[in-house]
C-alpha cells in the first residue's frame, strides 16, 4: 500500500492549485492562475486617469482586468435606467465598435448591483486567430470594472477556468 502513495505523489504535483487572489483595487478582487503584469498606456491606449489594466495568461487563456474608470456623475449606481443605458455603451464599444459579433448578453449580480455579462467573437485578423470573449462589466461606487477571459474560438477546455475566475470575483460595496 506505501508504495502507491509513493506513486501518486508525482502526480499530486502537476495537480497543484496555483490560482492567487489579486485586488484591483480596495473594492474589487478576484482569483488568478497566473501573476498579472500591468499594461503601459502605450499598450492599451486611450484609458482614463487613474485606471488601470492587468493581464495574466495561463494555458493559453487570457484573462484581463480593467478598472476602476471613473463613471459618468449621472449615473447613480442603484438607478436600473441608468444602469443599462451605460452597459449598452460599453458593450457598444467592445462589440459594435470592434466589428465583433455579440453572441450573449444578461445580467449578473455583485453586492453592489446589477452587472452586465456578454460573450462575443472577434474576427480574426493577420496578426491573431478568431477569439471567443466573456466579458463581466459592473459599477461599484463611482467606478466601473470589466473582468474579460479571452479563449481561442472553438477551444471547449476552457470553461473550467472561465466559470472558476468570474465566480471568484469580490466586490466590496
Amino acid at each position: 500500500m506505501k508504495h502507491i502513495y509513493l506513486l501518486a505523489l508525482p502526480l499530486l504535483a502537476f495537480t497543484a492549485d496555483n490560482w492567487q487572489p489579486f485586488s484591483v483595487d480596495k473594492q474589487v478582487s478576484v482569483h488568478l492562475p497566473a501573476k498579472p503584469s500591468e499594461m503601459t498606456k502605450e499598450e492599451v491606449g486611450n484609458i482614463p486617469a487613474g485606471a488601470h489594466v492587468f493581464v495574466a495568461e495561463s494555458d493559453g487563456n487570457i484573462y484581463q482586468l480593467t478598472g476602476p474608470v471613473p463613471v459618468p456623475a449621472a449615473l447613480k449606481t442603484q438607478d436600473a435606467s441608468a444602469r443599462s443605458m451605460f452597459y449598452d455603451g460599453e458593450i457598444k464599444g467592445m462589440v459594435q465598435d470592434q466589428g465583433s459579433t455579440l453572441l450573449s448578453r444578461k445580467p449578473f449580480s455583485t453586492s453592489a448591483g446589477e452587472g452586465v455579462a456578454v460573450t462575443y467573437r472577434l474576427a480574426a485578423t493577420q496578426d491573431s486567430k478568431a477569439m471567443i470573449v466573456f466579458s463581466r462589466t459592473f459599477v461599484a461606487k463611482r467606478s466601473s470594472y470589466t473582468l474579460t477571459f479571452l479563449q481561442a474560438d472553438g477551444d471547449t477546455t476552457s470553461g473550467v477556468a472561465r466559470r472558476r475566475f468570474f465566480n471568484s470575483i469580490t466586490v466590496k460595496p
